[in-house]
């Protein structure tokens, strides 16, 4: 994701916090009598997988570029409540006036980098766990990053990326007819068909889509569509998605699909607890 694209949305949350981008507009830190430097740590109360190190930091220095960050981890990493994950030194109205649009950031993508890595240990190597377009508007890039950070991959990040034809285009248009007229309008693009019953992975291999999703199909299901999509063209990717959780991954991992999709990375995750402490 472009540093660009990360400072406009930060810079939208902090006007959104305080209604421009003054720090006399939080009207609480203006309590303070006077300026004064101070030291702050930000803490978590569990373990996780941190995300948002960008968004954070931009957070403070977009309000205040002398607040100084000193990150003792990065995106990815493990952490845990035994060890400050971040200093931050400054002034104390900045410091403020910037506190919960920063965490919320941290909170928010800790919270689905820690849930995609706990199905990305489910799976076991066995398939590749990757998000969907279900996520937070005007946070994609940033959701999709913490899906990196936490071991997944990145599906479409909108719809020009790729073709996927689901069961609503399906309903005025048929399989073959669909990846033909795919293949002639947009000769670059990958083209998946979304399938729900065996006759239609039937249809979507005899079109030679290049790719076949296998949506909420049962797991024994998904074994026979493998074999069908595979005796066929052994090189097709294969992906599965639909009521997949973290207690039914790893059997679905074991079919041998190649990726499955799991929308919940990025709209059914828990922020992680962060809190900033001055010190």
């Amino acid at each position: 994701m472009s540093h660009a694209k990360t400072k406009k949305i930060v810079k939208d949350a902090l006007i959104e916090d305080l209604e421009g981008l003054k720090i006399k507009n939080d009207a609480s830190s203006q309590l303070i009598p006077k300026s004064k430097q101070v030291k702050a740590n930000i803490n978590t109360s569990e373990a996780g997988i941190l995300a948002g190190v960008e968004p954070t930091s931009l957070a403070f220095k977009l309000l205040d570029e002398t607040v100084s960050l000193n990150w003792h981890s990065k995106d990815g990493d493990e952490i845990s409540p035994e060890q400050p994950i971040c200093e931050i030194e400054g002034e104390i109205k900045s410091i403020l006036a910037a506190e919960r649009t920063a965490l919320n950031f941290l909170s928010h993508l800790s919270g689905i980098a820690t849930l995609t890595a706990e199905f990305v240990k489910k799976a076991e190597g066995k398939t590749t766990i990757t998000d969907t377009r279900k996520t937070t508007p005007g946070l994609r890039h940033l959701e999709k990053a913490a899906v990196l950070a936490g071991g997944g991959t990145n599906h479409r990040f909108s719809l020009a990326d790729a073709i996927l034809i689901k069961d609503n285009h399906l309903a005025y248009i048929g399989i073959a007819d669909a990846v033909a007229s795919a293949r002639a309008k947009y000769p670059k693009l990958v083209v998946e068909v979304e399938c729900d019953t065996l006759s239609q992975v039937e249809e979507a291999t005899n079109a030679n889509a290049d790719a076949v999703l296998l949506d909420n199909m049962a797991l024994e299901q998904i074994a026979q569509a493998i074999e069908i999509i595979r005796t066929k063209n052994p090189d097709c990717p294969i992906e599965a998605s639909g009521d997949i959780n973290i207690d039914t991954i790893a059997k679905y991992a074991d079919t041998g699909v190649d990726y499955i999709s799991i929308g919940a990375l990025t709209k059914s995750s828990s922020a992680l607890d962060m809190s900033l402490d001055i010190i």
